[in-house]
């Protein structure tokens, strides 16, 4: 362990392999490192094991200049914290649309990945600029109810 706790200072542990109903040890780590986040005190090291996190980080707290909340690898462990999360479950929408579920949502922030390509999501209006991150538009909260039609 490079650095040294304080004598008020703990130090939590989180694994992809955890449970954030545990006790955030070493033998019993938490899942998320924002469970980390919302527990972690002025002058805590959290300890974050191999693995991926696809996690957007809020900490409950701040430490102090003398004393500040770290977060670093477990023993040079290799650890990606990425704010993307992989999406599963498309299904065909209707022709070349896709859609799939989240539970999250970040406004007019949203945005889809394919590989390194930023994908426009649905929108109205169109976006006619070619740009994916353009904020005029009002995002698409599930289409019109089955008695809209098109057309006279």
């Amino acid at each position: 362990m490079p650095l040294s706790l304080g004598s008020s200072a703990k130090a939590l542990y989180v694994s992809p392999k955890g449970n954030d109903n545990a006790a955030g040890t070493i033998n019993a780590p938490y899942k998320t490192i924002g469970k980390a986040a919302n527990v972690a005190d002025a002058g805590d090291i959290v300890f974050i094991r191999e693995g991926t996190y696809e996690e957007t980080l809020r900490p409950a707290r701040s430490g102090k200049a003398s004393e500040p909340i770290i977060f670093q690898s477990y023993q040079n462990e290799k650890v990606i914290i990425t704010a993307m999360q992989a999406l599963n479950g498309w299904t065909v929408d209707s022709g070349p649309v896709y859609k799939t579920s989240v539970d999250w949502d970040l406004g007019q922030e949203n945005f889809v990945m394919h590989r390194a390509t930023a994908l426009d999501l649905a929108r109205w209006p169109n976006n006619t600029d070619g740009d994916p991150f353009t904020l005029n538009s009002k995002r698409s909260t599930g289409g019109s109810p089955a008695n809209v039609g098109q057309g006279a």
